[in-house]
């Protein structure tokens, strides 16, 4: 595993990842950009991407300390302006894409789909948001062509919030949709229990 700074090890570890499963990743420390340091960050660890489909290079930066956006939101990663959405998916995980005898689990967020992998799921697919599945015509993203859908069994499991909101719903919902629509008619969705916070 690269060097990181104690503090990217932490939030790596604190989603359960060890060693290998890290350096199977590629994460690495990169320097913010100027624009990030305006808004207060001062670090941040890099998230590769695999290329599938002919795709662009592509990375997600988890940023340190997180900011609030003009639009309220906070802002834990960063990502390259108008490269649009892609799929998670570490090596290992590529050839179990096209056999349809291998069920397939997509999740949330990239440190998910590592953490799923590595306790064993096998084929896990991460999608960087909620509605990270969309191309620009409001169809399924390109890397979706690597995947067997007909005869597979497909688990999507998304954070337990999602259950508790219209909006996250409805994103939930076409997901399930557009995997249908591909002949992915085995699909289930996992309802993770909520869990309070410590206070």
């Amino acid at each position: 595993m690269s060097l990181l700074l104690p503090e990217h090890i932490a939030d790596l570890r604190r989603s359960g990842l060890n060693e290998s499963t890290i350096a199977t990743m590629g994460v690495e420390d990169v320097e913010p950009s100027d624009w990030l340091k305006s808004k207060g960050v001062t670090s941040a660890y890099r998230i590769p991407y695999l290329r599938l489909k002919d795709c662009p290079d592509f990375h997600r930066d988890r940023i340190f300390p997180p900011f609030v956006d003009e639009n309220g939101r906070t802002r834990k990663y960063s990502q390259p302006k108008g490269t649009g959405c892609h799929l998670y998916i570490l090596e290992p995980v590529v050839d179990m894409l096209g056999d349809y005898t291998k069920p397939i689990y997509y999740v949330e967020g990239e440190k998910k789909a590592a953490k799923a992998w590595q306790e064993g799921l096998g084929c896990v697919v991460g999608l960087g948001g909620i509605w990270n599945f969309l191309d620009k015509s409001g169809e399924l993203i390109p890397e979706f062509d690597r995947i067997a859908f007909k005869n597979r069994e497909h688990f999507c499991v998304l954070d337990s919030d999602v259950w508790a909101r219209r909006d996250l719903q409805e994103a939930a919902y076409e997901f399930g949709h557009k995997v249908r629509e591909r002949g992915g008619l085995k699909f289930y969705f996992i309802q993770l229990p909520q869990i309070e916070e410590p206070k």
